[in-house]
């Protein structure tokens, strides 16, 4: 589902208007792409472009960065994982076929970083925790809503320290401003990824 907090989009979209950070390139004239149904509109405007990715993700179920072309999958299993079962979740999406893409994997850390946003949104889902805030993309902001906002990377921590036998991976905490590395049978959240190249 998407965003229904009318104030927090709004601010959303006033912020692009005045904020660097949001900065994207505008093109004059509009350059419909399709990919599996996906409309990737690049629209004069960067509200038009907000609304058209709304509108795409409660019709699709997924999200299709055009920054960076990696498709997202917006709902998100509630169950927590190790990083080890978060690798066999993915496998089982493709498996499965989910919404219509046989190509899901963990994201890399890079990959997470770029749905990650230095400025927080105030999140509703938490409601017995009024003042929650989740640096993410708004587009990705209510499907977190699960009990830790840390999110495993596919990416293997370099020095592969071991601590009684077991090594680490990288993952992303979206309730603040960074990540870490867990021991790999540490419970994080998973959200997918899938790439597609914009012929």
């Amino acid at each position: 589902s998407i965003p229904k907090h009318d104030i927090e989009v709004e601010k959303f979209l006033e912020d692009l208007k005045h904020d660097p950070d949001y900065n994207r390139e505008l093109i004059d004239e509009n350059i419909v792409k399709t990919i599996n149904g996906i409309d990737t509109s690049i629209t004069k405007t960067k509200q038009d472009r907000f609304n058209i990715d709304r509108a795409n993700i409660e019709k699709n179920g997924k999200w299709l960065d055009s920054d960076t072309n990696l498709l997202w999958q917006v709902e998100v299993p509630s169950k927590l994982m190790s990083w080890y079962e978060a690798l066999e979740y993915a496998k089982t999406l493709n498996k499965q076929n989910y919404l219509g893409i046989n190509t899901w994997r963990v994201p890399t850390i890079e990959e997470l970083f770029t749905i990650r946003q230095d400025k927080p949104h105030l999140n509703h889902n938490y409601k017995d925790e009024p003042k929650v805030y989740t640096h993410i993309v708004l587009l990705l902001l209510d499907s977190m809503k699960n009990e830790t906002q840390n999110y495993w990377s596919s990416t293997e921590f370099e020095h592969n320290d071991l601590e009684d036998g077991i090594n680490f991976a990288s993952y992303v905490e979206f309730g603040s401003k960074g990540g870490n590395n867990f021991r790999k049978d540490y419970k994080c959240c998973v959200r997918c990824v899938s790439y597609y190249e914009v012929k």
